[in-house]
């Protein structure tokens, strides 16, 4: 080897490591910020006490309704019902209301980087009633829309901390997109009939897949009225709104992926080459993934858990197609053109990926479609390694690609954000890229056994 190739490989493994490493400077400060409530006062189990009154707010159950305004501000009103201890000692004490409302207003929540106002409480009975301001929550969007953008745009997430969240837009107007989470109604339907809109209802003790759960990056689009025009304008205004912030969350999350791939299909067109003996390889990539086969059902059948848990066995036709694959080409090394080369990825890895991807959740589908794309794309690489053509720059472009579009859905990544992602998904690109370096040697270990591509200078 070379000193030029043995640097770019050395330059390379650093880059690998260093990419592998880089999320968990992001970890820390993101799994350390729990996500914001939108109400700050209506928690249960949770003791809002104020020294200056000695009293505790200790909360039976809340409802908050939000109404959003003409100037694109948010108007909270929240009604909270109190344990008998907290009503007898604010009835009738209007300086231990203000005292314990503001004590709550010092901790995070929905809006207060833009700081809340306007803050009004009240207490009657055993109900204390309290109302706030968050300004810019929404903003104006095309063809006549609002859009409500408060819960997208937290960094940390958001959560209800509320029995119940009903959202109005200004004017009783009507939703005319379809929100990430939240049931929409119609208000003729809720009793009044003298209202015409509609509303979005979320739910405090819904389940966190089920719509009533409210859920970071939700964005609502209300306009005046509905039709095709106003659904096209609400739509377009959600993008325009979170398009920024869904690319930058998949670059983050994705993007260490994309380079650990890079990686490791430089080192394998500049150092490695093709192996000596491709059929002994292949031989060994489907015993190793048939032993993942074998192992991993056995595990989710005995006792789930993790990737497998609730015995997700949909995962395993992954491995079960790079077997099918490495099978196949033990028996085959060699294609007798490059479009076989594709069909047996194709049928093998890509059947398998596309299974696993069908049949799991949204998280898995980044991983699994990393690994999938990574192994057929550097089969296909190795294949087409020394040949010159478009194929080789749309599969590269692929491989790289494919971390970054496949987390793209999942964007916003609230929670814990898409450093946290990153950190699970980065480990899983570096395990396929060393299983992709195997196919990579494979498909460049046996030249094509009928038509190629060769450059111009030898076809003259």
């Amino acid at each position: 080897m070379s000193a030029l190739h043995r640097a770019i490989a050395v330059t390379f493994a650093v880059l690998a490591v260093a990419s592998v490493l880089a999320p968990l400077a992001v970890v820390p400060a993101t799994a350390s910020t729990p996500p914001d409530p939108v109400c700050p006062v209506c928690a249960r189990h949770v003791e809002y006490a104020s020294d200056d009154a000695g009293v505790e707010l200790e909360v039976v159950e809340s409802e908050v309704v939000m109404r959003v305004q003409d100037d694109d501000s948010a108007r909270f009103r929240a009604r909270v019902t109190v344990t008998n201890d907290t009503a007898s000692a604010l009835r009738g004490n209007e300086s231990a209301v203000d005292a314990v409302v503001d004590e709550a207003f010092e901790y995070r929540y929905v809006g207060d980087e833009r700081g809340a106002r306007n803050v009004t409480a009240s207490f009657a009975g055993d109900e204390l009633v309290v109302a706030w301001t968050i300004p810019d929550a929404a903003r104006s969007g095309p063809g006549g829309t609002t859009i409500l953008t408060l819960f997208g745009e937290s960094r940390v997430g958001v959560q209800l901390n509320a029995d119940r969240l009903v959202l109005y837009g200004d004017d009783d107007a009507r939703v005319v997109n379809a929100p990430r989470s939240g049931v929409v109604e119609d208000l003729a339907a809720t009793g009044n009939g003298s209202l015409d809109g509609e509303r979005v209802v979320w739910n405090g003790n819904a389940d966190y897949d089920a719509p009533g759960h409210l859920e970071s990056g939700t964005y609502v689009a209300f306009a005046p009225s509905e039709g095709v025009v106003a659904s096209a304008g609400g739509e377009l205004g959600v993008a325009l709104a979170v398009g920024p912030a869904m690319l930058g969350d998949a670059v983050m999350a994705g993007g260490p992926s994309a380079l650990v791939l890079a990686a490791a299909l430089a080192a394998c067109l500049f150092v490695l080459g093709g192996s000596s003996d491709p059929a002994r390889d292949a031989r060994w990539l489907a015993v190793v993934a048939a032993l993942a086969v074998v192992g991993g059902g056995a595990y989710a059948l005995v006792d789930g858990y993790g990737p497998l848990l609730d015995r997700n066995l949909e995962l395993l036709a992954l491995p079960a197609g790079i077997a099918a694959f490495g099978a196949l080409t033990a028996r085959a090394p060699a294609v007798a053109n490059l479009r076989e080369a594709a069909l047996r990825v194709a049928g093998t890895v890509g059947v398998g990926g596309a299974i696993a991807v069908a049949l799991s959740g949204s998280f898995v589908n980044v991983v699994v479609a990393t690994f999938t794309v990574a192994v057929g794309g550097f089969y296909l690489v190795g294949v087409y390694d020394g040949r010159v053509g478009w194929p080789v720059a749309a599969v590269t472009a692929l491989v790289l690609a494919t971390p970054v579009l496949a987390v793209l859905p999942a964007t916003p990544v609230g929670g814990f954000g898409p450093g946290f992602v990153a950190f699970i998904v980065t480990p899983v690109a570096l395990v396929a890229a060393l299983v992709g370096v195997v196919a990579y040697r494979i498909g460049a270990g046996k030249p094509v056994t009928g038509e190629r591509v060769v450059e111009r200078a030898q076809t003259a």
